[in-house]
């Protein structure tokens, strides 16, 4: 492989990863989620505890231990937290996973001086194995927490900026991350 396709076999990957693990906003969530148990904060610190009936760009609607519902507008809403699934941990293992296999892939290909004949079998093992791995691994990790998710936030607002970066002797990618200050 050459090094210009190692570049963007890197970047691509990189980019996925950071887009996959980028939290959504408000905005896209529209759902339905089944009787699921959350908690949602109010802006005046309150915290209420109930089986999420509906998440709209409108409002919440808990069912509240006591069987009535709520109806909480989402100017008055300051986060929207649920049980914490496995699900994200498989996903967020399995890009490491990719990640991992990419430059796995970039090193086998490396060695390789242009004659990379016979080794397509040995790579593909390759990424399925990490990606594997890095799956049981997400999903451990996810189970040893145990804690809540956050499917909404008021201050929500993390940027993802990706840049690449080419020189006469080199070339990378410039990747900056920046998340909201909490309180």
């Amino acid at each position: 492989m050459s090094r210009w396709a190692r570049i963007i076999v890197w970047t691509v990957s990189l980019a996925c990863g950071l887009v996959a693990l980028r939290p959504s906003d408000a905005s896209a969530q529209t759902a339905n989620f089944g009787s699921q148990k959350a908690w949602v904060t109010t802006v005046d610190g309150r915290e209420q505890q109930g089986r999420l009936t509906s998440f709209t760009p409108s409002g919440v609607v808990l069912r509240l231990p006591d069987g009535q519902l709520a109806t909480l507008p989402m100017r008055d809403v300051l986060r929207v937290e649920v049980k914490d699934g496995l699900g994200n941990g498989a996903r967020n293992g399995a890009v490491g996973g990719l990640l991992m296999s990419a430059m796995f892939v970039a090193s086998i290909t490396s060695l390789c001086d242009g004659d990379c004949s016979g080794i397509g079998p040995f790579v593909v093992t390759g990424i399925v194995a990490y990606t594997a791995m890095g799956t049981g691994i997400g999903v451990a990790i996810d189970a040893m927490r145990g804690k809540r998710q956050s499917i909404y936030s008021a201050s929500s607002a993390t940027s993802i900026a990706i840049a690449p970066m080419v020189t006469r002797r080199s070339a990378g990618v410039n990747v900056a991350v920046r998340w909201p200050n909490r309180r």
